[in-house]
């Protein structure tokens, strides 16, 4: 019985050792290529993009639905949108001989793959378009994607997680478009992740309207991540806007010059439902510039660092709501505080 308790044990581990389904590569002499020997022991298939005569978000559309899909090192340029579907798990950082993903190598932080996965918009193209539930994004660079409206890079679907990922330079260009990435009444993951250069009218890098549902941004970065001067919304958010009544957390994270050219609320975080049940904890706030670093209506702001900022540190609009401010470092700014608590 032990015996086949213990074969039983082995072969599950097996399995979810080896959950991977597909192998990608660019076909791109100078790129990375998946060695035959990770094929076997995996079990997965090897796709040649360019043997296969599509582009990666052809590709993805038609075969990453359910999958786990790992993606070699390269730059995979995307000609459109790839259609989002449920459930895919999507992979970089792999020089082609791994077979697990904690075999990448990884650099100081948990973003900096030694091999990079690049995933590009070519400064033309939205990378996923719609949203689908349950997708995970993990050690990919997604970048210079551009939408003339709201999720430049995607509109991340319920159950999302984004991990170890770099979303860099991408622009949701028109006066009020909503994020890079934008969650819209879903539950969400953001971790480990860097977001710098992305633009919007509203949420430079996320935007997150969240109703009832829960987001949790932890251990990122963000820098320079701005809100464009055609912006109108009152409340911008140069890296994060949250709106909706749901729950979020924005926790152990760096926000290093962010900014709002339009010189509305929160050039790092905006915070602006008054329903919202909001966390902004152990975080490090410098150099954002265009308004008070931090904008909140309610919550709760915890052991903060909240310096050198240009134009401000913290603005607090309020009102009859419960707002909670404990243990915060506030220096170097113009000015530490605005507004009334009560």
């Amino acid at each position: 019985m032990k015996k086949l308790l213990s074969l039983s044990l082995a072969l599950l581990m097996g399995l979810q050792l080896f959950a991977v389904d597909f192998l990608v590569q660019t076909g791109v002499s100078t790129d990375a290529k998946w060695d035959a020997s990770v094929a076997t022991a995996t079990g997965a298939v090897i796709v040649d993009l360019t043997t296969e005569g599509k582009a990666v978000n052809a590709w993805i559309t038609d075969n990453a639905a359910g999958k786990e899909v790992w993606f070699a090192a390269g730059k995979y340029t995307f000609t459109a949108a790839a259609t989002a579907k449920a459930n895919w798990k999507l992979y970089g950082g792999f020089a082609g001989t791994e077979t697990s993903v904690e075999a990448r190598r990884v650099g100081a932080n948990a973003w900096d793959m030694q091999n990079a996965t690049i995933f590009d918009g070519g400064g033309a193209v939205q990378l996923f378009s719609s949203n689908a539930e349950g997708q995970t994004y993990d050690g990919l660079t997604m970048q210079n994607a551009n939408l003339a409206n709201h999720a430049s890079v995607m509109r991340l679907g319920n159950n999302g997680i984004v991990n170890a990922c770099r979303v860099v330079n991408n622009a949701a260009t028109t006066a009020n478009a909503q994020g890079s990435i934008q969650i819209y009444n879903g539950n969400a993951t953001f971790k480990n992740s860097y977001f710098a250069g992305n633009e919007a009218g509203q949420g430079g890098a996320l935007y997150l309207a969240v109703a009832t549902q829960t987001v949790t941004v932890s251990d990122c970065r963000f820098e320079n991540n701005f809100v464009h001067s055609t912006s109108t919304t009152p409340n911008s958010g140069g890296a994060i806007q949250i709106q909706g009544a749901g729950t979020v957390t924005v926790e152990r994270s760096f926000f290093v010059g962010n900014r709002v050219d339009n010189a509305k609320n929160g050039a790092a975080i905006s915070q602006a439902n008054t329903n919202a049940a909001t966390t902004i904890a152990n975080n490090v706030i410098t150099g954002s510039k265009g308004s008070p670093a931090l904008y909140a209506v309610c919550g709760k702001i915890y052991n903060n660092t909240i310096a050198n900022n240009e134009d401000g540190a913290l603005n607090v609009n309020n009102g009859s709501n419960l707002i909670e401010i404990v243990n915060n470092v506030m220096f170097g700014s113009d000015a530490e505080t605005t507004g009334k608590v009560n």
